[in-house]
């Protein structure tokens, strides 16, 4: 067997030519794919490009800026509607401007779409901050 060369951007990956045309049309269905695992040539041999994955349970921070007015109502549609979801409360002075706070909660990362509906429903003026590990 001969060997077929195919060109990505950047990279050059080695294969050895399929047996036939249907192995190689799967081969190309499969680089198609979306979220498909590419490859690097290290050395003389092919390894597997490294995925990160984020654990389920993976503890963020996400911030919130909202009128201080407002906080009370929004302390209680978060623990009236979250069941368990915020772990951490935490409420600042907004610095530069009196009439505003900064809230930080502490989540898991599935309870980050709940919290953020939760929000948007009850506070459409409140601004979501950003959201990164604890």
């Amino acid at each position: 067997m001969g060997l077929a060369v195919a060109l990505i951007p950047r990279q050059r990956v080695v294969m050895q030519a399929a047996a036939s045309h249907e192995e190689l049309s799967a081969y190309q269905v499969r680089w198609a794919a979306p979220g498909a695992v590419q490859t690097r040539v290290h050395g003389s041999g092919l390894a597997p490009r490294a995925r990160s994955v984020r654990p389920s349970d993976e503890h963020l921070m996400m911030q919130v800026v909202l009128d201080s007015a407002f906080l009370a109502k929004f302390r209680r549609a978060l623990f009236s509607a979250s069941e368990g979801l915020i772990t951490l409360l935490h409420v600042q002075a907004d610095p530069r401007d009196a009439h505003r706070v900064k809230v930080w909660l502490g989540l898991d990362r599935p309870a980050v779409r709940a919290v953020i509906d939760l929000i948007i429903a009850t506070l459409p003026e409140a601004e979501i901050g950003r959201i990164a590990p604890a």
